[in-house]
């Protein structure tokens, strides 16, 4: 869910006329080549020696940037198995490839070679209705398809393996019933398969008595989990480790405070049908470290055999906000 909801929850006007302002207009996309371009950050602004957020270690950050109406609002990301290049699925209707460059020691340092194109409905034909392009899960299945999971009109479509499998038409997978139950805004927002051939995916706007909703599909169909509902904290997204524990971006938004984020570990045990998925926070994100509406989140196993942790935020396609891709090393 974006910041604007966030905000009209909140029943602030006079931030919701700033947020608006700033809106640009977001028609279909047509795919083609996307000038990306990128400027490092630190994770902490004012102090270029911090570099530890938790059990997470600072592997560079970039603030991703482009000159097109329908760039921006990254709310999943996937990466390739070596981390040369990156998928992200936006929340009005456009989704983003692009190859990303690392320094001599190994650290996030620039993007390239990017297209931006439209989502494709199963005729393959390019998605109009803004109620229909509110894309907010991604995951990679064992067959190399993506999976998004959409808001607003809730459901799962998959996208065949090969270049570009967004620019395909897609192939409706089954959801639980009670997906559509969630409020329009508030739907699947983290999605992850596990290394099992499990999916994960995790609600915002659903409960279960005192904790949030989640369901796990395995070969039987979908069951319900439970997830921690803890400080106004909602998850956002999901990636598994190498080693088989979960990881989940969870965010706070308030008009005070602004954006807070933190991620925690869920042990691989937990995951089964009827469990409440909980787990230490292993790192958190609030001024003055670096801070922003965070959606996306990816891990794979780097080149010297450390775990790397991508997150990715979602600037809503509003000025007062960016698209930042962070990578860490994680310590055990």
């Amino acid at each position: 869910m974006n910041a604007m909801r966030l905000l009209r929850a909140a029943g602030t006007s006079l931030i919701l006329v700033v947020f608006a302002c700033t809106l640009a207009p977001h028609q279909a996309t047509s795919r083609g080549p996307l000038d990306l371009r990128s400027t490092a950050v630190q994770l902490d602004p004012e102090r270029p020696d911090v570099v530890r957020a938790g059990k997470l270690i600072w592997r560079g950050g970039l603030v991703l940037r482009a000159d097109h109406a329908d760039f921006g609002g990254l709310s999943g990301l996937v990466l390739s198995q070596d981390g040369m290049r990156m998928v992200a699925i936006g929340d009005k209707g456009s989704w983003v490839e692009a190859a990303l460059t690392y320094d001599s020691a190994g650290k996030l340092s620039g993007v390239g070679d990017a297209i931006i194109d439209g989502y494709r409905d199963p005729a393959g034909k390019t998605v109009h209705t803004a109620s229909d392009r509110d894309a907010e899960g991604l995951t990679r299945l064992a067959d190399g398809s993506l999976l998004v999971a959409f808001e607003q009109r809730h459901r799962l479509w998959r996208y065949p393996a090969g270049p570009h499998p967004l620019a395909q038409p897609a192939e409706p997978v089954p959801a639980p019933d009670r997906l559509m139950e969630a409020p329009h805004n508030k739907g699947a927002e983290a999605l992850a398969r596990l290394a099992d051939g499990r999916l994960l995916m995790l609600i915002e706007g659903l409960e279960s008595g005192e904790h949030r909703l989640g369901f796990l599909r395995n070969q039987d169909g979908w069951t319900e989990v439970a997830y921690p509902r803890e400080d106004g904290f909602q998850p956002t997204a999901a990636a598994q480790l190498p080693d088989g524990d979960l990881l989940v971006l969870e965010r706070q938004f308030s008009i005070l405070t602004g954006f807070r984020t933190r991620i925690r570990r869920i042990p691989l045990a937990r995951i089964e049908p009827g469990s409440l998925l909980t787990g230490p926070v292993i790192a958190a994100f609030r001024p003055p470290l670096i801070a922003d509406n965070f959606e996306g989140l990816a891990a794979r196993r780097g080149p010297a055999g450390q775990t790397l942790v991508y997150v990715l935020s979602d600037d809503n396609f509003n000025g007062m906000q960016r698209n930042l891709l962070l990578m860490f090393a994680l310590s055990d």
